[in-house]
């Protein structure tokens, strides 16, 4: 027996990797056992098929997936509308139906006429276990033709087998959802934390930023102040050096003040010899 890739894109348990192996070669031999070629090429066709399932559980119901998204409701986190569609193959199997389609580079067509020289060969079971189980669920999406084809292939060969991979598909999918919100969730978190740091030094800074601003207007109207008392004291000074100018450009002492000082002076010294020529009587 096969045994799967390993798997890079979801945490799959042991049981469901025991039954998508169990399942994938009777899903071989049903497919090759279709065809009298050999070529399983009936497996694949798609012109005039019914609708998967009305199975609760089926992919093709909405809530399959819809459930995933009511148990991670509360996170504010949400998965937009193009995603949530591509989990959903009921949309795509129409588009099977009305046309040929390209699938991992094989064409899917309906089941070759009776003319038809070469019928074209089916797709292998290893290439959907290497696309499938190599593809993270991100990608998922890129899958989902290839997924509605096998699901097809299984519903036209045997109903009943379509049940239980169903089942997987549905438990895989709503895990990968439930693991990518947990994700989303946890970023969510981790911003939400950054975004309230970012908040608080924001409001620090706001709050310096006003400080300094006070400091600032402080300054300025001191500045202000002292300004005007050296524009006074400038004036005071200048006021005093013209006073200066002023006594220094003045005559003390006029001519005839001193014309009348040097007439005292020799008055006194004409006193001062007849007092000195004196003779004291006794």
């Amino acid at each position: 027996m096969p045994k799967l890739p390993k798997n890079r894109g979801s945490n799959l348990g042991g049981k469901e990797i025991r039954l998508v192996e169990t399942m994938a070669p009777t899903f071989e031999e049903e497919v090759s056992g279709d065809d009298p070629d050999g070529m399983g090429s009936s497996a694949l066709g798609v012109s005039d098929v019914p609708p998967l399932l009305g199975n609760n559980e089926s992919l093709t119901e909405s809530h399959a997936v819809d459930s995933a998204f009511e148990e991670v409701g509360t996170s504010k986190t949400s998965i937009t509308k193009p995603t949530e569609q591509s989990l959903r193959p009921s949309t795509f199997l129409e588009e099977i139906r009305l046309g040929n389609m390209t699938v991992g580079g094989k064409d899917i067509e309906s089941p070759p006429s009776k003319g038809d020289a070469c019928p074209k060969a089916p797709l292998q079971k290893e290439d959907i276990q290497d696309n499938i189980m190599g593809t993270p669920f991100e990608y998922i999406s890129r899958l989902r033709l290839e997924i509605a084809t096998i699901l097809l292939g299984i519903e036209k060969i045997h109903a009943d087998g379509l049940i239980p991979l169903e089942e997987y598909l549905n438990s895989y999918l709503k895990r990968e959802t439930l693991t990518l919100m947990e994700q989303l969730r946890g970023d969510a978190k981790v911003i939400h934390e950054r975004a309230t740091q970012l908040s608080l030094e924001k409001k620090e800074l706001e709050r310096r930023l006003q400080s300094i601003n006070a400091e600032s207007e402080q300054l300025s109207i001191l500045s202000c102040e002292k300004a005007e008392a050296i524009d006074q004291q400038e004036l005071e000074v200048t006021k005093l050096h013209d006073e200066v100018n002023t006594l220094e450009s003045t005559i003390a002492i006029t001519k005839e003040a001193i014309e009348v000082l040097t007439t005292v002076h020799k008055s006194m010294e004409a006193a001062r010899e007849e007092f000195k020529n004196f003779k004291w009587k006794l």
